[in-house]
């Protein structure tokens, strides 16, 4: 009979987090080579020993093997359409490489992550990014240069 431990507990906590990270940047319109990029490297910031992803825009596979040599697995798929959103997309980015340059400890991440999912960007700034995107588009499509 398998027994839940606490380890246990923990990886599945960990890979659930891990996974909630990927879906927000593939959400924010990340590639989906940085994803698996980011997520092994959090993986080992938070003490796998091995740690294999597989993602694409409509599923995230993350399979890490403890300091025991236990392998723990979960795998989500994605329904949420994305959107691209660099500014969130770069919060998301700052905050990974805080973890796994150990400026950050588990619960720091975790803290600062929690507060980057109620994150909205400034609409009125996304719509007049959009009209100047489209003039520009316009102009250069009318133009005879």
């Amino acid at each position: 009979m398998f027994k839940i431990t606490e380890t246990h507990s923990r990886y599945d906590h960990i890979l659930h987090t891990l996974l909630d990270f990927g879906e927000m940047m593939i959400e924010s319109g990340a590639e989906v080579n940085r994803v698996e990029d980011s997520l092994t490297r959090l993986g080992v910031s938070y003490g796998a020993s091995k740690i294999n992803v597989y993602a694409v825009t409509a599923h995230i596979i993350i399979s890490l093997i403890d300091t025991s040599g236990i392998t723990h697995t979960q795998l989500r798929r994605l329904e949420s359409v994305a959107c691209t959103d660099f500014s969130r997309l770069e919060k998301l980015n700052d905050l990974s490489r805080a973890k796994c340059s150990g400026k950050i400890d588990e619960a720091q991440f975790e803290e600062s992550f929690e507060a980057l999912k109620d994150y909205k960007p400034n609409q009125l700034k996304l719509y007049i990014g959009s009209m100047l995107a489209a003039v520009a588009v316009f102009i250069a499509a009318t133009s005879d240069y």
